[in-house]
């Protein structure tokens, strides 16, 4: 036979015996009982059964149509145009109308023995003539403008009232309204030295009277 050299510090296997293997085995199985018993149980849970009802979706509601929204018209308004005017001098009273005689009316005499009845007689109304202005002296009504209003460049009117005597002239005149204080002077001054009138009459007698007037004074180019 040939012999066979060991190198050293090799140990040859050591065949497994029968005692060894079964501690072993015993061993593994008190570890394994040991495992199960450390383990918590396991819970084990039945889902119970359950039953799907489909729910119908709801239907969504109509939306309403709106009502259309009526616009009113409002009504134009129409402007009238009333071109201005610039009066000078301009009388405000009416002229006097003459109606003429009343005429008397008499009743004819009744037959028979009946007496002549006289009509009553009735007192004629006088004739009555406003005062106007005199022709001869129309381009002497309008005042001097005031210089003060004329370097202001204002512009106004007056309205006054006149006593116009027997004899045409202004015997008195008295302010209604101005626009200034130097328009009502100017006017005042004018009147009383210029101003001249057919005087009024009362069945053909010249009488004294009232008389409203207006003065206008409007700036031109040359002023």
């Amino acid at each position: 036979m040939q012999t066979m050299r060991f190198a050293e510090g090799y140990h040859a296997p050591a065949r497994l015996r029968p005692s060894t293997v079964g501690l072993t085995l015993l061993t593994t199985g008190f570890f394994v009982s040991g495992l199960f018993f450390l383990n918590p149980k396991v819970v084990t849970q039945r889902i119970k059964d359950f039953t799907a009802t489909s729910i119908p979706a709801e239907q969504p509601k109509p939306i309403p149509t709106p009502k259309p929204v009526e616009h009113k018209q409002t009504p134009q308004q129409k402007s009238l145009y009333v071109p201005p005017t610039h009066p000078t001098v301009t009388p405000l009273d009416p002229p006097v109308v003459d109606f003429g005689k009343v005429p008397t009316i008499s009743e004819p005499p009744t037959g028979g023995t009946g007496k002549f009845v006289e009509a009553v007689k009735t007192t004629p109304l006088p004739v009555m003539v406003g005062p106007v202005v005199d022709p001869r002296y129309a381009s002497s009504f309008q005042p001097a403008y005031p210089a003060n209003e004329i370097r202001g460049g204002n512009a106004g009117r007056v309205t006054v009232k006149v006593l116009i005597g027997v004899d045409g002239r202004v015997k008195d005149i008295e302010k209604i309204s101005a626009a200034s204080e130097y328009f009502w002077e100017a006017t005042r001054r004018q009147a009383l030295a210029k101003w001249r009138f057919k005087p009024a009459t009362r069945d053909g007698e010249p009488y004294e009277t009232w008389k409203t007037m207006n003065v206008s004074f409007v700036l031109n180019q040359e002023q």
